[in-house]
């Protein structure tokens, strides 16, 4: 079996095989400073995925409706389904059973995430009423020290809180 390197022939310095010494790459260093050519599969699905999106007339009925190719290819297959083409009933049940897996491996609903916004805001309002009634009580409390306590005890710090104007909420 041959190997895959070139073999030099004769006793020649310069020649098959034998570039010159300046022109030869240096150990370690590529010989495409470029790099790797860019992967075509990657810009394949990028046009793929702009064609499906593109609105496009779709005729239905008497009427003219303008949708992505995407829900025009959708709409062709269930109306060929409906007709009764075994190949097509069998792709939209395909379709069907993997557009259910993904939907029980989605996360929260619009609505599901509404009510858990819902109760996350009721939180910090109640979180934010709590505070400011701390900081008054806080407040009181200083001012029922003597200055020599107050002196010892230093400035209150007051830490910027961009939630503290959603809620109402002064500065402690």
């Amino acid at each position: 079996m041959s190997s895959s390197k070139k073999e030099p022939t004769g006793d020649y310095p310069v020649g098959y095989a034998r570039p010159p010494v300046n022109t030869r790459w240096l150990p370690g260093v590529s010989g495409n400073q470029r790099g790797p050519a860019p992967p075509e599969a990657l810009d394949m699905l990028h046009n793929l995925g702009s064609a499906l999106r593109r609105r496009v007339p779709v005729p239905i009925g008497r009427k003219v409706v303008r949708m992505t190719v995407m829900e025009a290819l959708v709409h062709k297959l269930a109306a060929d389904a409906a007709m009764g083409i075994p190949s097509a009933r069998r792709e939209l049940f395909k379709l069907m059973n993997f557009a259910e897996a993904v939907d029980q491996h989605r996360g929260p609903t619009v609505i599901e995430a509404k009510l858990v916004f819902d109760e996350e805001e009721n939180r910090l309002m109640v979180l934010s009423r709590l505070v400011r009634e701390l900081s008054e009580q806080n407040e009181k409390m200083r001012e029922l020290l003597s200055p020599e306590a107050r002196a010892l005890i230093g400035p209150v710090p007051v830490e910027p809180r961009p939630w503290a104007e959603r809620h109402d909420v002064g500065p402690s």
